[in-house]
């Protein structure tokens, strides 16, 4: 199979392998799932389902650009958009616990540009609604950029005020079973679905969220071509945010994701990006960009390859050096 993978796919497998033995190299369970050209070239560790930690940001990322493009044609009672207040979205006492709060729109949540005080520790007993909706405001909305778990689960409220769904039923309905994923699983907490990093699925099906992306919003079953996204929506989530590049950098007190101060130059709508030649190495096309998660759960699309690598395993925990060279590697696979 090697002379095949080289030839539709334009991979070295034996180059491949080694990718996957430097990622086995820091734990047991790690998984690793090459796509080039719509074969799979590769696919090493466990099949199963795995928890993708804060890749679930960016899963959210499209269920909120899906909402945003079914509010069009107005039936959801109302046109929204990144310059949407999001305290038109949300219970009232968002808005009454302090008016500055009216400021923030949509794309500042999408950005991680709001201005509320970072919060990274959605796991903590007293992580809930009230915690989420209440956040203090630090900073004028646009000003700072700060990594914030809080913010996401803010979204997944608007959301779910909006459609009057779950999370999980509206993406798995407008996204989800469309592209032919199974049902995502969700972590919850107070009954709600844990946007910000509670996603679960197998390799096979994130790696289709990514194949939707590549194809700019386009999914092709059976010789028939169904528009999930619009081109525009993609580009809006995974080129670099206007807003986070004007935004000073903030570090978040309470979050173990390592996140580095250049960050804010290379993220866009809950997706980063590589159009530094930074975030994932100077490898790596500066087009690509990428959902990533605690623990190294990566999700990392190259348009002008026509390559989608997924990742995943319980170690290590966030290591910009781990990705850097694990995508560096995976370059080097490329021979045609």
């Amino acid at each position: 199979m090697k002379g095949e993978i080289r030839r539709l796919a334009g991979l070295d497998w034996d180059a491949l392998l080694e990718a996957h033995r430097y990622s086995a190299g820091f734990t047991w369970d790690s998984r690793l799932l090459v796509i080039r050209r719509g074969w799979i070239a590769a696919e090493f560790g466990p099949a199963t389902t795995f928890g993708v930690a804060s890749v679930s940001k960016s899963v959210t990322g499209l269920a909120v650009a899906r909402l945003l493009e079914l509010s069009g044609d107005m039936r959801l009672g109302r046109k929204l958009a990144p310059k949407t207040p999001v305290s038109e979205l949300l219970p009232a006492s968002f808005a009454a616990g302090d008016p500055r709060r009216r400021k923030i729109r949509l794309g500042h949540l999408m950005s991680m540009t709001s201005g509320l005080e970072p919060d990274d520790d959605p796991y903590r007993p007293d992580y809930g609604p009230e915690r989420v909706l209440h956040r203090p405001v630090v900073a004028e909305p646009g000003a700072q950029w700060a990594y914030c778990s809080a913010t996401v689960d803010l979204l997944a409220l608007a959301l779910q005020n909006v459609t009057r769904r779950s999370l999980s039923d509206f993406f798995d309905e407008q996204v989800g079973a469309r592209i032919g994923m199974a049902p995502t699983s969700w972590g919850r907490y107070d009954g709600l679905d844990r946007a910000c990093c509670g996603a679960a699925m197998p390799a096979r099906d994130l790696a289709r969220l990514g194949w939707l992306l590549l194809a700019e919003g386009r999914w092709a079953t059976a010789g028939r071509e169904e528009r999930i996204l619009s081109a525009k929506i993609v580009k809006l989530l995974t080129r670099p945010s206007p807003l986070a590049r004007r935004a000073r950098f903030a570090p978040t007190p309470n979050s173990p994701f390592e996140v580095e101060p250049a960050a804010p130059t290379a993220y866009g709508k809950l997706w980063w990006t590589n159009a530094t030649g930074t975030m994932l190495g100077p490898s790596v096309p500066t087009d690509a960009f990428y959902a990533h998660g605690f623990r190294e759960s990566l999700l990392v699309v190259v348009p002008s390859l026509e390559l989608v690598v997924v990742r995943g395993g319980s170690r290590p925990p966030v290591l910009p050096a781990f990705r850097r060279e694990l995508m560096a590697r995976i370059m080097a696979a490329v021979v045609a």
